[in-house]
């Protein structure tokens, strides 16, 4: 019996994420969201294998560009990336296709996605796996299981939002 990867995937990013907001330490908040980047490909584990979610261990949201706050001005910033074997962000590319996400073509929003392509490269995750195992799944967790590192593309919504005089950043994963 195969379970499909996607499906496996979509649980544990709504484990994982539950979309909740990160505040940021200044009047800032910013808050991130995924969404299934276009074209993802669907891979097919084994009964005794399970796919573990990369896991972010450093992700300093962007900053609210000043001239953009001075202005009034909001956007919502999407972007797909690579999460690679190691933990690192690679390839990061804006996509306007995800509903809600601000077009490409429009001039104002620049200065968001300057802010967001600038950021991401910082943001460091334990990478993903797939963990293969002899008997049960917990042997995932306490490595008596063989864990092989792979790549995986995700994609957030960031959300750049004025609210009762403050600049807001929502940036998350979507489900």
């Amino acid at each position: 019996m195969q379970k499909t990867f996607f499906p496996v995937l979509l649980a544990m990013v709504l484990a994982l994420t539950g979309c909740a907001a990160h505040r940021a330490s200044s009047s800032i908040d910013v808050t991130s969201s995924m969404i299934i980047p276009e074209g993802a490909v669907r891979n097919v584990l084994d009964e005794r294998q399970r796919f573990i979610m990369p896991t972010s261990i450093e992700a300093p949201e962007p900053a609210y560009p000043v001239d953009a706050l001075r202005a009034g001005q909001q956007a919502v910033v999407c972007v797909s990336f690579v999460v690679t074997a190691d933990g690192h962000v690679t390839d990061v590319e804006q996509i306007d296709s995800a509903v809600g996400c601000s077009s490409l073509q429009e001039q104002r929003t620049t200065p968001f996605r300057v802010s967001v392509a600038d950021t991401l490269p910082t943001w460091a995750f334990f990478g993903a796996a797939i963990c293969s195992y002899q008997q049960a799944d917990d042997e995932c967790d306490d490595g008596r299981a063989r864990l092989e590192a792979v790549a995986v593309k995700l994609a957030y919504r960031f959300e750049f939002v004025l609210q009762d005089g403050r600049a807001l950043v929502r940036s998350s994963r979507e489900h």
